[in-house]
Parts: structure tokens; C-alpha cells; sequence
């Protein structure tokens, strides 16, 4: 049989044990409790700077909403802005070049694909 004194140190140790795991299961347990508080505090935190940004964010207005209303609002014809823009004289430029910087009629088209993309005034310089 094993001797008496190394059953009472085995004893011992399994008492040492089990409070030294008793301890950290709460402490653990306060961790996580922290942990969850924590997160929570976190997404109201983030919660409140959403709706703030929200609320900051000003109204967008689209381009497409902008030229219904100058088109709607103050009777600007749009078909005969676009065909200020495409002179006979610009349509062929364009359909040669297809894309890059044209020149006509005292303005520069900015072209890509055969599409105007922006008129700029001839004073204007590229950066």
C-alpha cells in the first residue's frame, strides 16, 4: 500500500488544485461578464456616431434630378444644348478621334469612347 504521507500531499495538491481552477472559472467568469459590458458599451458608442453621421450627411441631388429641372424649371431646351455641343464640325472630329481633347467651335470636348464627357472653355489649361 501506498504510504500515508504521500496520499495526504497527493490530498493536499488536489485541494490546491481545485481551488486554484475554482478561481480562475470566476475569474473567467468576471472576464467575460466584463467582455460582454464592454462590447455593449461599444455598440451603442457606435450606434450614436452613426446616427450622428447620418444626420450630418446633407441631401445628395443628382445630376440626372438637376437636368430634369433645368430642363422642367427654367425651360432650357436640352436638345438644343446637345446639339451646340455636336456641330457637324465637332461629329466629325469625334468620330475620327473617338477619344482625347477635341477643339470645335471656340470649345474643348473631352471625349472617351465617342462620348462627350465635359465641355471646358478654350482658356482653360489641362493640368
Amino acid at each position: 500500500m501506498s504510504n500515508p504521507h504521500e496520499l495526504k500531499a497527493l490530498q493536499t495538491r488536489l485541494k490546491e488544485a481545485q481551488a486554484e481552477a475554482e478561481s480562475l472559472v470566476e475569474k473567467a467568469r468576471i472576464a467575460t461578464k466584463d467582455a460582454s459590458e464592454a462590447l455593449r458599451r461599444k455598440d451603442k458608442i457606435a450606434a450614436q456616431i452613426r446616427e450622428i453621421e447620418e444626420a450630418a450627411k446633407e441631401p445628395i441631388v443628382t445630376e440626372h434630378a438637376m437636368l430634369r429641372y433645368i430642363e422642367r424649371f427654367m425651360d432650357v431646351d436640352l436638345e438644343a444644348v446637345r446639339k451646340a455641343i455636336l456641330t457637324d464640325e465637332a461629329v466629325k472630329m469625334i468620330k475620327f478621334a473617338r477619344s482625347g481633347k477635341i477643339t470645335a467651335n471656340g470649345r474643348r470636348l473631352i471625349v472617351k469612347n465617342g462620348s462627350v464627357v465635359t465641355v471646358e472653355p478654350l482658356e482653360r489649361e489641362a493640368a
